[in-house]
């Protein structure tokens, strides 16, 4: 049973939940600490603001059973908005506190004032670093912001936007954070979906 916390109003949910559906994986959707297991998966998609996410989950007191769950080397994806949450912080308008898993900053592409500077939307490849773990090599982004600052032991996979090298996906223990969505990348990335919720 896949623990799907979609961030409130700002969540590409719909598109996950048919993606978990289509490779035979059982759902619940969690919105308090109370229906929270740390014996089963995590699944945080999300779009939006990093503070309005963030908020959402201090909010609801998910925020303290992510982090417990993050450090017991079970498995946990954020897609989009839920891979930024893990950070230590994001910048957008305004510096917010992140879960903090991953030591990093969620900032801005660069000309990201300028109308569509910093867009980041549309097929873009990925570069598995160490080795491709799957036939993924294009994915959808949305985005104009990224992670930086990441430890180069938590990167897995790496992109670019206007000439910028920006991690793509991220890895600690159990955790996984994808910039791109694999529930709009085809087989494949419902595949590698798949594979990183029942590591």
């Amino acid at each position: 049973m896949i623990q799907v916390i979609p961030i409130s109003g700002h969540s590409n949910t719909q598109s996950v939940l048919a993606a978990l559906e289509a490779v035979g994986l059982s759902y619940s959707i969690v919105d308090s600490p109370s229906a929270f297991s740390t014996l089963q998966p995590v699944l945080i998609p999300g779009l939006g603001r990093f503070v309005d996410g963030i908020r959402y989950l201090e909010q609801t007191e998910l925020s303290g059973v992510i982090r417990e769950h993050g450090g017991l080397k079970s498995p946990m994806v954020g897609i989009c908005l839920g891979m930024q949450l893990l950070f230590s912080s994001g910048s957008e308008g305004i510096t917010a506190a992140g879960l903090g898993i991953f030591a990093g900053e969620i900032k801005p592409f660069p000309n990201h004032a300028a109308r569509g500077g910093g867009l980041n939307i549309g097929w873009g490849e990925v570069r598995w670093n160490g080795g491709t773990p799957s036939s993924l090599n294009q994915a959808y982004f949305s985005h104009s912001f990224r992670a930086s600052d990441v430890s180069p032991g938590d990167i897995l996979a790496e992109s670019v936007h206007n000439a910028e090298r920006f991690p793509s996906a991220v890895q600690k223990n159990g955790v996984v954070g994808l910039q791109f969505h694999p529930e709009l990348s085809g087989a494949a990335g419902i595949a590698l979906l798949k594979n990183f919720l029942t590591l």
